[in-house]
């Protein structure tokens, strides 16, 4: 329900700056907050659909592997674990 009550918003905020240009340099970075709102929220309903339990879902995570690969180009360790990505993810967005 968030998300669909965020497109009116970017449309809102769209229309505004198209109308009134000189104060588009004021509300172009309300698009980006709204974006990332969007996002967010549909990380969130994502990790919804993977498991309703937050243990299951770390269960799921603990199991995803990571590779990185900026470290594999400098010759580090390229595998990571899912489950702090997913802890770290979590916390910036909920």
């Amino acid at each position: 329900m968030k998300i669909c009550l965020l497109l009116p918003l970017y449309s809102i905020i769209s229309i505004l700056s198209l109308v009134y240009a000189e104060v588009d340099v004021y509300l172009h970075p309300w698009l980006n907050v709204v974006e990332s709102l969007a996002v967010g929220s549909f990380f969130l309903l994502l990790l919804e659909y993977i498991s309703e339990s937050r243990a299951e879902r770390d269960v799921f995570f603990a199991a995803l592997v990571i590779v990185d690969k900026k470290a594999q180009r400098k010759g580090q360790s390229s595998q990571k674990g899912g489950l702090p990505w997913y802890r770290v993810c979590s916390r910036s967005i909920a």
